[in-house]
């Protein structure tokens, strides 16, 4: 927690190769990147509001591209 425990930064990060292959040929490997870090205003000690941003590259088989799902939302802390 962060400035008095009014933010708090969570998420993961992962990160790993497999083997990329084509039409049963070997390829070589391919680095494949998850992560979701999450930002959170704390209002109160049950209350938050903030969001988290999905970001992958590779995770989906046969794709190269870089895919970014940003999420807002409401938070309450039991």
């Amino acid at each position: 927690m962060f400035f008095n425990g009014k933010l708090t930064f969570k998420g993961f990060l992962d990160l790993w190769t497999q083997d990329y292959s084509m039409n049963g040929t070997a390829d070589g490997k391919k680095f494949v990147l998850l992560t979701e870090p999450q930002l959170w205003l704390n209002i109160n000690k049950r209350f938050s509001i903030g969001g988290e941003v999905e970001i992958s590259n590779n995770f989906i088989f046969g794709t190269d591209a870089i895919d970014v799902y940003p999420t807002v939302a409401l938070k309450w802390n039991m």
